[in-house]
């Protein structure tokens, strides 16, 4: 499957923090980058600084609309409105 949070779930598990206008972290999943203000990449393993990562992917949906990665692919995986 294709990531549906921007990669946001990809750079969390490097670690990545997300945070809110009040500095504090936001929720897991898609819905919680709402609140995005920042992200604060200086947990990331310093030895990616020198890594160029490729990321492939089998689908080319856009991330939201009645076309998107979530309504299309959601009920697949058992998710609902």
């Amino acid at each position: 499957s294709a990531t549906t949070d921007g990669g946001a779930g990809m750079l969390a598990a490097l670690g990545a923090r997300f945070l809110d206008a009040s500095g504090a972290p936001v929720g897991p999943g898609g819905a919680a980058l709402a609140d995005l203000a920042t992200a604060d990449l200086t947990g990331l393993d310093p030895r990616f600084a020198s890594v160029d990562l490729i990321l492939a992917s089998d689908v080319d949906n856009p991330l939201t609309g009645p076309k998107g990665a979530p309504a299309v692919y959601g009920p697949q995986k058992g998710a609902s409105p």
